[in-house]
């Protein structure tokens, strides 16, 4: 991973992607990064008259004018310039491909409040980007402060977790932010003396997986400490980072592609449902598949 230095941000005019950019802009005027603001005009595929549907098309941009009026406003506020992007089309689709054409080095998109998992899996548009994306992608829910002061890297020891792990060690090193490195064994072995020692090695791995990435960490001045949970994997990651009051969460998209990955109940989408904190989901290892 390289420095962050273009982010893209997919704004709706909804309160909380309006939100997320405010937290994005904050960022990067301190970084100096480049921002692109897009808003997606959502395609009409009905059967209207020429004149009729030149007039829808415009009163379906109004939106995203309207939002990406009040994102300049916002940039100026800060003395920044940012490029505004109105496309056309399925969201997430535009979104994957202005990020790939721009070559973003990260997309960053507010999530609005949710009550119910399911909700937010069909037709969502942040968990369809993050099926999709070939970039790395950021989600801030709305009313969290986004920060890397102390960082959680969720890690199961597999490749994907593995360039997680060097996202969250650079931008730790950046920021002189304190690392936390969590493995959570999963216990569900047999009743048995063979699922006792199962267990046991599965822990033991854990913390051979956790001891790594910290001693990564020392060689590269970043504080680091390891920990080893068991349960549930999405809850005692969000568990955890609440005890420790951490800024921001690093997890790993396993690579299997598209929505239908994020339909399976993966640890990534329930901890992208939940989460009070800004999560970074890191997907770029699906470009050197």
């Amino acid at each position: 991973m390289g420095r962050l230095e273009r982010l893209l941000v997919p704004v709706t005019g909804d309160e909380h992607s309006l939100y997320a950019l405010d937290q994005i802009l904050e960022f990067a005027a301190t970084r100096k990064c480049r921002v692109a603001v897009l808003s997606v005009v959502p395609p009409y595929t009905g059967d209207l008259g020429s004149s009729a549907l030149a007039d829808l098309k415009r009163l379906l941009r109004q939106p995203s004018e309207l939002a990406l009026a009040r994102a300049l406003e916002m940039a100026n506020a800060r003395g920044m310039d940012i490029d505004c992007l109105c496309e056309e089309g399925e969201p997430f689709e535009v979104i994957v491909d202005t990020a790939r054409r721009l070559k973003a080095d990260l997309v960053a998109m507010g999530v609005a409040d949710r009550s119910a998992l399911g909700r937010l899996v069909r037709g969502n548009v942040p968990l369809r980007t993050i099926g999709h994306s070939e970039r790395d992608v950021l989600l801030v829910p709305q009313g969290a402060v986004l920060g890397f002061r102390s960082i959680l890297l969720a890690t199961d020891g597999s490749r994907y977790c593995t360039y997680a792990a060097v996202t969250a060690l650079q931008l730790a090193r950046e920021h002189d932010a304190d690392l936390h490195v969590l493995y959570v064994a999963d216990l569900t072995f047999p009743d048995s003396a063979e699922g006792q020692l199962a267990a046991d090695m599965e822990v033991e791995h854990g913390r051979a997986v956790v001891e790594a990435i910290a001693a990564r960490a020392a060689q590269e001045g970043v504080r680091a400490r390891g920990h080893v949970a068991q349960g549930e994997a999405a809850e005692r990651i969000l568990a955890t980072a609440r005890r420790l009051g951490a800024e921001c969460l690093f997890i790993a998209s396993h690579g299997k592609g598209g929505l239908a990955r994020l339909l399976l109940g993966s640890v990534a989408e329930e901890v992208v449902a939940s989460a009070h904190i800004p999560v970074y989901v890191a997907v770029r290892d699906r470009l050197r598949r």
